[in-house]
Order: structure tokens, then sequence, then C-alpha cells
């Protein structure tokens, strides 16, 4: 493949449940090849890049847009980009007055959001920038927002030891060109020019893959019918990616007696779930636990009062199996309201449900875990303990000034963590933050290091409606933890955030982990799931790793649970967005091969 282009553009904003301002002033990428006309947009046309908020010494967070994106080479081939900040409805942003946003990125896909780059003691109303060779230094202009036009070299980006800019004329700054594509309603910036291998791991990373081959052995040989049935196929994807699918081959015992080589067919698999599993189902979670599996989730059609459960033998049981009642707010005296996102977890071969409950009103919520009477059965409400509040590990509430809520557990390396969701409304709403502990797991209700805050809702898709990082859920792979959350408003404008970090890294700092400047899953991810989130993961019988969520039936409908299979990309990370349309194409799903009897 020869050299590609890549389209950097902003959206224009469409209705406000349906991609507003504040997602459309994101960086947007699109690409094209030498044989394509039209530029096809990456990450389902939702923004990859987007500035941090601002955040005051009372925790107040201040959400910031941007503007007049300028992509430029820098001198280690790497990409810088600056842009104007601005608030988030687009205003003029005073507090960075003669500053510009600074963002460096490797492949478009991982940025790093720099200190504000100070280049002026004026607004700034378009800025760009040119590493230049031949003299080894940055060529960076800009427009004042009175009209003026001004320039400085610095060897350094960051250098701030310069004298006054140097006004320059108008003919002589760098514009950027017009462009014209396909992608409307958009507002284009630039197009880059991409080598093949650049624009191979952009698309392998923000494009769904599709299923390119299946490939089966040419012979099987087996004893019995069962050897058969345990046998898989390896399905492969366009971005180079793999997974094994289970295949139903039409044989029978007869044949397999018969002791000769015979040509047989089969179907590849494709297990999936219809959309939704379950009506006014939010925040699902499916555990497994003694050979059973077992369904729960909020139950939005009798506000919050109640909690039910379903069991069985697969996953695809649970879908028909009927709910039982495990609790109700008429059941304990301290629990009377708004019983939220519940969560199975196994520790110290005890299962346990984690839970989110108040005694009256939002205000009050907090964390609670409840635990299975030792010997009990899950569908028996009595075999349940009383949900106990989770504290601190002095004995102290975990909370005093605000909520708690969406504690979810994962264990690495012997040690067990908890991340919760926590908003302070005393003295200031600060909105919902992510802090993560460590855990006691003989008391699962005791945490055994102090809190620590993991994460904020500082991107314009985290604090679209309202500032919330919340509904946190892990998944362990290659030594990888990867922590996804949920963010904004639990409408239209729910999405699923990535963090993660190495399993020896330090997980109780911050700084250990990497968060994504994209969601995972939008409503852009599948045309009407709309405010996809609350997410959490389950394995299979067949190890198929699953991921439950829930969405809304196109803007208006309730909040309802799914549940879609997880892949994972080039590097390893889950991928949230392959349909099934992409997971295995039916015209490569019959098989055949060469059956050969060993008896």
């Amino acid at each position: 493949m020869s050299d590609s282009e890549l389209l950097i553009y902003q959206r224009v904003p469409l209705a406000d449940a349906v991609y507003n301002a504040k997602l459309a002033t994101g960086l947007h990428l699109g690409y094209r090849t030498d044989s394509q006309s039209d530029f096809v947009p990456l990450n389902h046309n939702f923004g990859v890049l987007y500035p941090k908020a601002t955040i005051d010494e009372a925790g107040i967070i201040t959400a910031k847009s941007m503007r007049e994106p300028y992509v430029f080479i820098m001198r280690d081939g790497t990409y810088g980009i600056l842009a104007i900040r601005t608030e988030a409805d687009g205003a003029t942003d005073h507090s960075s007055k003669g500053c510009v946003l600074y963002f460096q990125t490797r492949d478009f896909v991982h940025f790093h959001e720099h200190a504000l780059l100070r280049l002026d003691n004026q607004l700034i109303s378009v800025v760009s920038a040119t590493y230049r060779s031949a003299t080894d230094d940055y060529q960076i202009q800009w427009q004042r927002s009175t009209g003026e036009y001004f320039q400085i070299l610095r060897l350094e980006l960051e250098a701030d030891n310069d004298s006054n800019p140097e006004p320059i004329a108008t003919t002589n700054f760098v514009s950027v060109p017009q462009v014209t594509c396909g992608l409307d309603p958009i507002k284009p910036r630039q197009i880059v020019t991409l080598k093949a291998e650049q624009l191979d791991y952009l698309v392998a990373k923000l494009m769904p893959p599709k299923n390119v081959a299946i490939a089966v052995p040419e012979q099987l040989p087996v004893s019995q019918l069962n050897e058969l049935k345990q046998t898989t196929t390896t399905a492969y994807y366009s971005d180079q990616t793999t997974a094994l699918k289970q295949v139903q081959w039409y044989v029978d015992d007869k044949q397999i007696d018969e002791k000769v080589a015979i040509e047989i067919y089969g179907q590849v698999l494709q297990p999936q779930f219809p959309f939704p599993i379950a009506w006014d189902r939010a925040d699902p979670c499916i555990g497994y636990w003694q050979g059973w599996y077992y369904f729960i989730a909020t139950h939005d059609d009798d506000g919050d009062k109640s909690l039910y459960i379903r069991q069985g033998r697969t996953i695809f049981d649970l879908v028909t199996a009927p709910e039982i009642k495990i609790l109700d707010v008429d059941q304990y005296d301290h629990i009377k309201d708004l019983l939220w996102a519940p969560e199975f977890h196994v520790l110290n071969d005890r299962l346990y449900l984690f839970l989110a409950a108040s005694p009256q009103g939002f205000e009050q919520e907090r964390a609670h875990v409840m635990a299975l009477k030792q010997g009990g059965n899950p569908l028996i409400r009595a075999d349940w303990q009383a949900p106990v509040p989770v504290i601190k590990a002095d004995g102290s509430p975990l909370f005093t000034k605000g909520i708690t809520l969406d504690m979810t557990v994962f264990q690495v390396l012997k040690k067990c963590y908890v991340v919760w969701s926590q908003r302070q409304l005393d003295p200031v709403d600060q909105g919902a933050w992510l802090y993560i502990a460590e855990l006691d797991t003989n008391q699962p209700n005791k945490l055994k290091s102090k809190p620590h805050l993991l994460a904020q809702p500082l991107y314009n898709w985290e604090n679209n409606h309202t500032f919330v990082v919340e509904g946190a859920h892990a998944l362990i792979k290659d030594g990888v933890v990867n922590l996804f959350y949920s963010a904004a408003a639990t409408d239209s404008t729910y999405v699923v955030g990535l963090l993660k970090t190495e399993i020896n890294a330090n997980l109780l700092d911050a700084s250990s982990w990497e968060k994504s400047n994209y969601p995972l899953m939008s409503s852009l991810t599948k045309i009407g799931e709309d405010g996809p989130g609350h997410n959490a993961f389950i394995t299979d019988e067949q190890g198929t790793i699953w991921n439950t969520y829930h969405a809304r039936l196109n803007i208006s409908g309730p909040r309802s649970s799914a549940i879609r299979r997880v892949h994972f990309d080039i590097d390893g990370q889950p991928r949230l967005d392959l349909l099934p349309d992409f997971d295995l194409d039916p015209n490569l799903a019959i098989v055949k091969t060469t059956l050969i009897t060993t008896i």
C-alpha cells in the first residue's frame, strides 16, 4: 500500500441527545487510501482527543473544549497538536489567555497533553507550528483575536524564555488548507500523509475488525464423537487478530465406527444474544458459583426497590430463567431505598453481593456488602445475610460528606482491591470520582488501606450532562489490568472509558494508570443502542469472555441489559465494539475437513 491520507476534523454539533458541541469539538479522524475517493471515519465518527477540564481548590471541575486544532511533525518524528482552548460551550477561555493547548502523539491513538504553551499576553484565535530541519527549530505562528499575526522561533516548543513575538505579514502566516470530503457535516482542518504501516495500526485500533477467514485442520483424527465436539476452529480478522470458535459437525457415531477417512462438513457456531436480554434491567452482572451462572441487575421498573437473581447452567439459560427476589426495601430498617448496581464476587470461597443502598433518598446512598451464608443457596432469600455498609480500615464510615456506590472487586498478585464511585455533596457538589483501596478479604466490608483518588471526569465525554465517572469493572489479561468504567449521565450520553496498568504496578497510585482519551463504547458503537454502559465481564464454559452492559433501545427507551462478546485487538486490549455481523462472516460459516477414525 502506498502512503495514505489522514483527515483531521471536528464535527458540526447535532441535537444535544445525539452528539452535542462538547463532543463535536474533539479532534476526529478519517482516512482514505489511493483507491478511495471519500474519507472513512475512524472510531465510529467519535472524537479521539479532548482537552482536560480544570479543577479549582474546592474540587469544582470546569469542562473545556478546543477549536482550530493544528497537527505538525516534530523533531523526533512524533506529531504535535496545537489548539485554542475554549470554555465547554465554545466561548472564549480567558483563563488561558496568550496560551494554546499542546498535545503529542506517536500514532493518533495514544495522546499526551502537555501543560499550556504560552506564546503571547493577548488572546489567540488561530495557531500553527512547523519544525524546520534546516535550522533545527520550531516556527510557531498565530493570529491574535484582534487580527494581527505573530511568530516566534524556538529550539524547544516548551521553552518559555522568548523575546517579544515578531509581527509578520498576513501572507506569511501558515494557514490551514481547505479540505473537501464526503464526511458531512464536519469542520475539516488538515490532511496528514501517513505511511502504510502507520495507517494499518490506526485502522486496527480504531475500526472494528471484520472476520476474513476461518481455518480448520485438513484432517481431524478422533476416536469417538465426543472428541469431535470439542474441536475448535480459528477465526481470522482484518486487524490480524484471531478468536477460537466452536464447530457443529454434521456426523454421527455410525460414520465414526466405519473407520474410514470421510469428508465432513460443519457449521461454525456464533453464540449471540438479542438486545435486550432483559427490559428495565440496568447495571447487569453475571457471576459464577458452584457450577451455576447467576444474573442480577438494578430493577428500574419498580423504582430500584428490589433485587432479583436468575440462575442457569449456561449464560444462555439466564435469558429465559425466572427471576427470584432476594432483597427489597421492606426487609431491613437500614435499607429503604435505591438498590443500585449489584455485583457478585467470590472471596475466600464465599459468595458476596456488593451493592449500593440508602436508608432514605439519594443523598444517603452508601456502598454495602451482603454475604451468602455458609452452605447457602443464592436463590433462597433467607440464606443471604443482611447488607452491611463498607467501612474504612479504622472502622469509621467510608465517606460522610456525600455518596458511595458502584463498588467492584478484583484480585491481583495476592492482593484484593476495590474501586468505587464517590460523590462529595457537602460543602459543594464535586461530581462523582473513582477511588481505589485494598480490601480485607476476611472482612469484605472493610478496607485494608486508605482510599486513593483514581480518576475524575475531566474529558468532555466524561462530564457530558453531568460530572460522573462510575460503574468500574476489571478484566485482567496478559499481565494488564483493564479497568473499564462508565461516564457522563445515564441518558444517551453514557459511555464506557478505560483505565489500564500493569499488574506489578502500584495500583493505588493514580499515576500508574493510563486513561484512554476517548470512550470504548458510546451511542455510536451500535445504532439503536443508546447510552451503553455500566458493564461487567463473565467467562463462559468454552472460555469466551462476555461483556454485560445496559443500553437504551433508541434515546427514549428504558435502560435494559445486553451481552456481547469481548474481542482482543492487536495490542491485546479488550475491545467492546465487535458486532455479530463482523464477528463471523456468514459466507465463511460452513467448513469442511477430513475425518479420520483412530480406533
